[in-house]
């Protein structure tokens, strides 16, 4: 059995004062120096994006696009200092019709990365703002990590992001039939607010497990320069959720 580190950011990386920001990001990052990261929020363009600048060095970076902006985009990404055996993204579904939805592109990456006690998925993404979205996304998220594990055979899974959504919410709910939300894992019903950052009263960013990987702890990481405060869990690989 082996610990495996994960954190969770959504760096707000369209907003102003970003090269101080990226800053703060870029240290928080390297104190807590976790395995795995998952990013939110992120701008890029052709090759490079702000998941790149702020990454330590050791870390591969892997960065999709969501909703572009001509040449540039928001995107999300995940930061791995394991050995990655493969990576992939899914792009959810749109309803333009929604006004809290609209052309908002909303992905799902995975990277799958190797362990001695076998592969594990690791999964990020950031949900729509609207409740409706969020609810028929999540079940496509789901068949989307079935279709990887097929693929992977992996023996745990991990999913991680901002979902913008709080515990109590069909969304959320769905996924805690399937998964073991680390927070509530180790915290119970303590709130565990993430957002704003400077008075977090909302729960909106999760990281989840599955299969046989426990959780060790999990706790809510203080500013970093973002509108979130980040969570990062400690898991215990070979372990039942």
């Amino acid at each position: 059995m082996s610990t495996l580190t994960v954190l969770t950011q959504n760096v707000w990386g369209g907003f102003p004062r970003w090269r101080e920001r990226s800053c703060l990001l870029r240290d928080r990052i390297a104190r807590l120096y976790p395995e795995i990261i998952g990013l939110q929020e992120v701008h890029g363009g052709a090759g490079e994006s702000q998941a790149h600048l702020i990454a330590p060095a050791g870390y591969r970076v892997f960065f999709v696009p969501a909703r572009r902006y001509g040449v540039a985009a928001e995107g999300i990404a995940l930061l791995v200092r394991n050995d990655a055996r493969a990576h992939e993204a899914h792009a959810l579904t749109l309803d333009p019709s929604d006004r809290f939805e609209g052309r908002n592109q909303r992905m799902v990456l995975a990277v799958t990365i190797d362990r001695p006690e076998g592969p594990i998925d690791v999964f990020v993404t950031h949900l729509s703002l609207s409740r409706r979205a969020r609810t028929r996304t999540a079940a496509e998220l789901l068949e989307f990590v079935e279709r990887v594990h097929e693929q992977s055979r992996s023996v745990a899974s991990v999913l991680c992001g901002d979902l913008n959504a709080d515990p109590d919410e069909p969304a959320v709910e769905l996924l805690e039939r399937h998964w073991t939300d680390a927070w509530r894992a180790v915290r119970g019903a303590a709130r565990g607010g993430t957002w704003p950052a400077i008075l977090p009263f909302r729960r909106l960013d999760y990281v989840f497990t599955r299969g046989a990987i426990g959780v060790a702890a999990c706790e809510r990481v203080p500013y970093s320069g973002s509108d979130h405060l980040g969570v990062l869990a400690t898991l215990r690989v070979g372990e039942s959720s």
